[in-house]
């Protein structure tokens, strides 16, 4: 996609973004909202086998992994400053 049609496109701002839904998989780069599709059966699998390994590891020195993906905030555009 040429950067002409990129600016073209409306930006999100972190109002916005909070105003989701809980479930929506979603990212945010430079203003604009990518839509995810949810992770394939390997994946999870994986993930699964990689969570426990690492659980395993860790149980031995009394910390925690959780796999849930925290949102990032890093700098989003305000409503005011589009």
């Amino acid at each position: 996609m040429s950067t002409a049609l990129q600016q073209d496109l409306p930006l999100i701002t972190l109002e916005e973004y909070e105003a989701l839904p809980e479930d929506t998989r979603a990212e945010v780069f430079d203003g604009q909202i990518y839509y995810m599709a949810s992770p394939s059966q390997s994946h999870q699998t994986i993930l699964t086998e990689l969570l426990v390994a690492i659980r395993n590891y860790l149980r031995k020195k009394a910390a925690a992994v959780r796999h849930s993906p925290p949102r990032l905030m890093s700098s989003f555009p305000t409503a005011s400053s589009l």
